[in-house]
């Protein structure tokens, strides 16, 4: 006795495959404060996009994050990260 098994795969129309693209830019800056402080700070701002529509605010991304370095001594460092949650910028 055989069996038929019938294997059914959706099928991808190519025609309607969109390629992203990205350009990231990361600036950062890193600052003493004084002798025991250190600031770290990054902008990172992102185009994403399928270049195939008028830009819009949905295709920006801006991101940010700092981190303050206490040094007490030379064994014991203090750390805060503050990370910006992602800002989308809806513009017209």
């Amino acid at each position: 006795m055989t069996a038929n098994t019938e294997v059914s795969l959706p099928l991808v129309n190519v025609e309607s495959t969109r390629y992203y693209h990205t350009i990231i830019y990361n600036l950062g800056l890193v600052q003493s404060l004084s002798n025991n402080w250190l600031l770290v700070a990054n902008f990172i701002p992102t185009l994403a996009s399928d270049f195939e529509e008028k830009l819009s605010g949905n295709d920006l991304l801006f991101q940010a994050n700092a981190l303050a370095v206490n040094t007490k001594n030379e064994k014991l460092k203090c750390m805060a990260l503050v990370w910006l949650i992602p800002l989308v910028w809806v513009g017209s």
